[in-house]
């Protein structure tokens, strides 16, 4: 039991944070570790990782496809933050440049604070602040997990957030993906901004800025929203497992790709080795909306490796040339199966010429699309490519 509990701490391991016990069984079985189902899911469930209890929903059961995608059945269990900068061409009667925006990724109820400054005590004053209303709000509050960008104010709290036992994670921007942010605090920030504007139309009658906030937040609060069928407030009250099943369903619906994944995933699962695309967003900026439309390809990759840890599985990928991996993993509706071999996949890149840096004698040195380092080759090679 115990080279269990260790493998699913360990993120090395096949099986880290992994939640479905038939996949920890199957780990023990190739390994040689004698332990049976029911104490297999009693080492999930008192786990780390055992925040999303086991749960089998047989033929219904939701596909998690990235991190997004995966939520644990708690409220206040997982937040997402991020800094709203407050427009200077408004007038909102502080001196505040900031708003501190904390969402339960559940429930999605909203945290709102004014900051003056980015810096760690304003910032640390703010979520001491939070976390003693989130209490109020919901008593049986137990924070482990807290989602960012990547902000200077959200990376100087790491340690203080770690001293709290609170795994703060950063969403990385994955290639030819042009959002960067976790999803729901982005869309909620959106939210805090027309309320703040309705809010600030209307004659303050001597309130002040903390107290308009205050109006902004139980505004956010008592929004039904469209991805949980409800308001936050409202919410929470629920069953968390419901929330979290209604939250994917939408999901589903809305994204092509999510859908694809789910009913044809399986069918197409790709090998180490391989040699794919990434099928590109495309975006198109709206004042308050981004639509996304698919059918663009990025240069080739290799599947360098296959993340199993997953009721689906999860993709790797590495540069053609340097085998550098790319940040983040891919599922398999955002791939292409290239059809050709590693030879011919490189030799086509090689034509992806982007910039010449120079010319010595018959040979010209260039750059190409997927790879940083200089390549060298005839002058004939630029007479037959097209800048």
């Amino acid at each position: 039991m115990e080279e269990i509990k260790k493998a699913l701490t360990d993120k090395n391991s096949v099986i880290y944070n992994s939640t479905n016990w038939k996949t920890v069984k199957s780990y023990a079985k190739r390994n040689g570790i004698i332990v049976n189902d029911e104490e297999i899911k009693k080492i999930i469930e008192v786990s780390k990782v055992g925040d999303v209890k086991y749960k089998n929903f047989g033929s219904k059961k939701i596909a998690e496809t990235g991190k997004e995608f995966v939520q644990r059945f708690r409220f206040m269990s997982t937040l997402q933050s991020d800094s709203a900068v407050l427009s200077k061409t408004r007038k909102y009667g502080t001196a505040s440049r900031y708003v501190l925006v904390v969402l339960c990724q559940l429930s999605r109820f909203l945290f709102l604070r004014s900051c003056y400054s980015l810096k760690y005590e304003v910032q640390k004053k703010a979520w001491e602040s939070i976390f003693k209303e989130m209490l109020e709000v919901y008593p049986k509050a137990k924070v482990s997990t807290i989602i960012h960008d990547g902000g200077p104010d959200q990376i100087s709290l790491k340690k203080w957030f770690e001293e709290r036992k609170i795994k703060s994670n950063t969403v990385r921007r994955r290639l030819y993906r042009f959002s960067k942010g976790a999803s729901n605090v982005e869309s909620a920030i959106r939210r805090m901004r027309n309320n703040l504007e309705k809010v600030n139309m209307v004659k303050n009658n001597g309130k002040s800025f903390v107290e308009k906030l205050k109006i902004v937040q139980d505004m956010c609060n008592n929004q039904v929203l469209e991805s949980i069928g409800m308001s936050p407030f409202n919410a929470l009250t629920q069953d968390p497992a419901f929330i979290a099943m209604y939250s994917r369903s939408e999901k589903l619906k809305k994204r092509k790709y999510l859908r694809d994944e789910m009913y044809n995933g399986k069918k197409n699962e790709l090998r180490e080795f391989d040699i794919v695309k990434i099928i590109k967003n495309q975006s198109k900026d709206f004042q308050s909306t981004r639509k996304e439309s698919y059918g663009y390809f990025s240069p080739c990759f290799l599947v360098i490796e296959i993340i199993k840890d997953r009721d689906v599985k999860r993709y790797r990928l590495g540069n053609l040339f340097t085998f550098v991996t790319l940040p983040g993993t891919y599922g398999r509706a955002e791939l292409k199966l290239c059809k050709y071999d590693y030879v011919t996949a490189c030799t086509k890149e090689e034509q992806n010429i982007v910039k010449v840096v120079k010319y010595i004698g018959n040979s010209v040195v260039y750059k190409i699309a997927s790879c940083e380092r200089d390549f060298v080759a005839s002058k004939t090679l630029i007479d037959n490519v097209s800048l």
